[in-house]
């Protein structure tokens, strides 16, 4: 979307911020789900060894447990293919006080959206949910929580171990995936996806 348009578009606002699939990684009970949580910890405290995190272990816990708080707000993936529940039309001014805690207003200066007035908030009660744990938690938390995310989402292209580390909970772990791509054929294959027929 080029935000210069937005005129032209209805902006949809959705649950989001877990580093697992959805709610049922975080909230089912039995020995594999305890392992891939105890196996997220361990990756969340490699990003933030790489980032420089003084206690990566213990802000990993802190992390794991406020990703943990927003899982029990979100809809279920049942709940959310409801149709009649997930339009939910709001005026900007009404979703600053229907979900209040959350920085609405300069999120979307920041994101060049500051003269829409309107937006669809799919999963409403869980949006306003995460806005009030957002407005409850810890700074320090919030910081490793982003820093977590930014490292692993950059891991592709950062030292060996870092990628490794993402490959080991996201590849390995959840998806049973024994062995990683090579780095260059990674490479390739973004080139070709991102600049494909100019190639």
């Amino acid at each position: 979307v080029d935000v210069k348009d937005v005129d032209n578009y209805i902006f949809y606002i959705t649950q989001s911020g877990l580093g697992m699939p959805n709610r049922d990684y975080y909230l089912d009970e039995g020995e594999k789900s305890d392992e891939l949580r105890a196996a997220y910890i361990n990756y969340l405290r490699d990003m933030l060894k790489a980032a420089g995190d003084e206690n990566p272990l213990g802000s990993a816990r802190k992390v794991m447990a406020f990703e943990t708080s927003m899982a029990r707000v979100h809809w279920t993936n049942t709940k959310r293919r409801n149709r009649s529940l997930t339009y939910n039309k709001m005026r900007l001014e009404r979703l600053t006080s229907y979900a209040k805690g959350f920085p609405w207003e300069e999120m979307f200066a920041a994101s060049g959206l500051s003269d829409q007035t309107h937006f669809v908030v799919r999963e409403n009660d869980a949006v306003r949910g995460l806005a009030r744990i957002f407005d409850r938690a810890d700074i320090d938390t919030i910081k490793a929580y982003m820093k977590a995310h930014y490292v692993g989402g950059m891991a592709a292209y950062l030292p060996s171990e870092i990628d490794d580390a993402r490959f080991a909970f996201y590849g390995k772990a959840l998806r049973g995936t024994e062995v990683q791509q090579d780095r260059w054929k990674r490479a390739v294959s973004q080139i070709d996806g991102t600049m494909g027929e100019m190639v």
